[in-house]
């Protein structure tokens, strides 16, 4: 019993201090890395003969992944359903595995949407930054 309390306190504070860092250093990406910041402008047509400019971010925690900010989102979600796991596997990591698949249908999508919509801008971005959810492993 003593052990579980033990296990419970450990796992609350990781639980807060993990995902809560996380954001707080992505808000300071600039300050964090001490680099300015850089961009790539990508273009892409609307309606008619229009076409419209937006940015992207390639450096701080945007030059690891396209998608980076889902990372502090699933481990939040794991250090949450991490006490429950004594009672049952399948219910306490549901959520987990339900934000993990909701969260990589969502980048899949999103990566051919922006493909459709930028074309070869959206190639030179993937070139300069490769991974989509988690650095260097995919």
């Amino acid at each position: 019993m003593a052990t579980d309390i033990i296990m419970a306190t450990s796992t609350t504070k990781l639980t807060f201090i993990i995902p809560i860092d996380s954001f707080d250093s992505l808000n300071s990406v600039c300050s964090f890395f001490i680099i300015k910041m850089r961009t790539i402008s990508l273009r892409s047509a609307q309606a008619g003969s229009e076409t419209r400019t937006n940015l992207l971010l390639t450096s701080g925690w945007w030059s690891l992944s396209r998608h980076f900010h889902y990372v502090p989102e699933l481990t939040a979600a794991f250090l949450w359903s991490s006490p429950a796991r004594a009672t049952s596997i399948v219910s306490g990591y549901f959520y987990f595995c339900f934000l993990l698949g909701l969260l990589t249908d969502r980048a899949f999508r999103d990566d051919d949407r922006c493909r459709n919509k930028y074309g070869k801008d959206w190639e030179k971005y993937c070139d300069l930054v490769p991974n989509k959810i988690l650095p260097k492993l995919w």
